[in-house]
């Protein structure tokens, strides 16, 4: 199990939610240089995962698309433990009712929120609430 980041937005939390660490730095250093639309977290956070929606979104050049699904998302940068979960037979049926793109966003989004959750909770627990 992955360390939980003390932050979503940061390379340690794009790696939690499923790209390699030359993705996660690559999306980060770009995401590091644009100038926040608002202070708020919630802003924040809207804006990080805009940065990881336009990553995912070149699935459809000719540059990362391959033969297979799970060598698109090597290309991708997606982590082999995502990629696993995407591609876990069991659920080859449900898979198959949506693209590989909306796949990787999905998964990428409700761990992204989930991410967040888990970091709110552990500062309540260490502030005694």
């Amino acid at each position: 199990m992955p360390t939980l980041p003390s932050t979503a937005n940061s390379i340690a939390g794009l790696e939690f939610i499923g790209f390699t660490h030359a993705t996660a730095t690559h999306i980060y250093k770009i995401y590091s240089k644009y100038e926040l639309s608002s202070t708020s977290p919630a802003a924040d956070n809207e804006d990080l995962f805009s940065f990881t929606h336009g990553h995912t979104i070149m699935i459809n050049t000719s540059r990362f698309t391959a033969s297979t699904d799970r060598q698109t998302m090597t290309n991708l940068g997606i982590s082999e433990d995502t990629q696993n979960r995407i591609l876990n037979p069991r659920f080859e049926g449900v898979r198959e009712t949506e693209s590989l793109e909306y796949w990787i966003e999905d998964t990428v989004r409700v761990d992204y929120h989930t991410l967040i959750r888990m970091i709110e909770r552990r500062k309540e627990r260490e502030n005694g609430e």
